[in-house]
């Protein structure tokens, strides 16, 4: 898979790679894809399936981030918080894409347990939960 790291500091893209690199070096199961960075959001987005968000746990800049981001990515992408302490249904107030909406926690350690739990909205589509 590839993987877009939408940053608006340079340094942030240069540090994610870093990090999967270190991961890598130690026997850290990664994948064998690539991480591509990008300062604009319409870049990272563009043609993926599925986007998560990993900002500051804060409802507004959740909120304001998926405000923006279903205005650029693909119309069949869902959309993913990876919030574990907000309210997903807060987060996703007042979007047009609610539909496919969700929360998403992977089961750690990620690269030995592949689990990710779901959360969906009352709006989330079963669909959405499936694809």
């Amino acid at each position: 898979h590839v993987v877009a790291v939408a940053e608006a500091v340079t340094a942030g893209v240069a540090a994610t790679a870093e990090l999967v690199a270190f991961l890598k070096d130690n026997g850290v199961g990664c994948g064998t894809g690539k991480i591509d960075g990008a300062e604009e959001l319409e870049k990272a987005v563009a043609g993926v399936d599925f986007v998560f968000e990993a900002v500051f746990e804060d409802v507004g800049i959740k909120n304001t981030l998926f405000k923006q981001i279903e205005k650029v990515a693909p119309r069949g992408a869902i959309l993913c918080t990876n919030t574990s302490s907000l309210s997903p249904t807060a987060i996703a107030e007042g979007l047009e894409t609610a539909d496919r909406f969700c929360a998403a926690h992977f089961i750690g350690p990620a690269h030995l347990v592949p689990l990710v739990e779901l959360c969906p909205v009352a709006a989330t589509k079963p669909e959405s939960i499936k694809k």
